[in-house]
Parts: C-alpha cells; sequence; structure tokens
C-alpha cells in the first residue's frame, strides 16, 4: 500500500489542534487523558505524541509518515478517539479526520516544527 500523503499529514495535525483546543475549552490537562500528575495543558504537539504512542502498539510504526494511505489512519484515529473519550469520560466533542476542503481551507500550507520527544506518555 501507498504511504499516506502530505495532504493527510495535514488533516492528522489540523486535527491534533482541533482536539486540543477541545480539550482546553473544557479544562481537560494531559494528566487527565494519560494518568499523570502534572498539570500539562494539552497542546498539538502532546496530542500528536499519544497519537504516535498508540500507532506505534497497533502497527509498530513510530512515525505518522510511515502510515499507509489506506486503512491505517482510519484504525489508529478509531482507537485513539476511544482513548480520548474514555479518558475525558466524554466531555470533549472530538472532532472528525478534517476532509480534504476543510484541511486546504483551515491549514492550507500547515507546517508544524514539533520538537523531538525522548519519552513516552504514559497510558
Amino acid at each position: 500500500m501507498e504511504q499516506r500523503s502530505p495532504q493527510q499529514n495535514n488533516s492528522i495535525h489540523l486535527f491534533f489542534r482541533q482536539l486540543s483546543d477541545q480539550c482546553n475549552e473544557k479544562g481537560i490537562e494531559m494528566r487527565d487523558i494519560v494518568k499523570d500528575e502534572i498539570p500539562i495543558p494539552v497542546t498539538p504537539e502532546n496530542v500528536k505524541m499519544l497519537w504516535k504512542r498508540v500507532q506505534t502498539h497497533m502497527f509498530g510504526k513510530k512515525s505518522t509518515t510511515e502510515l499507509k494511505k489506506t486503512g491505517e489512519i482510519d484504525q489508529v484515529y478509531d482507537v485513539f478517539c476511544k482513548l480520548i473519550a474514555e479518558r475525558t469520560e466524554g466531555e470533549v466533542e472530538i472532532p472528525p479526520l478534517p476532509s480534504k476542503e476543510e484541511t486546504y481551507l483551515n491549514a492550507p500550507n500547515l507546517d508544524i516544527d514539533y520538537p523531538e520527544f525522548n519519552g513516552e506518555p504514559k497510558l
């Protein structure tokens, strides 16, 4: 299967931003999601870290660039959303994965430079 497209990459990253905005609006912190005692705000960067943790458990792929264009993104999204819903007790309205059109309108040239992370969040 073909590797995910740049457009799919932008959609995933827009989703990270939308979900972190939802959590922050509801007063949910990362410690609520990853079960840590340190009050850390939810950011697109740490949403991505958690997403990558899920995809690594599912497919053994540490980078979103390794996800296949068809199937794998949707499977990770489904498991990831279930985790978020459980950990936030349904308080967060989880956005759907943005469509091609929505991504283009909201983040046509999304270029996020995420710092390297040298550990894994606790699930």
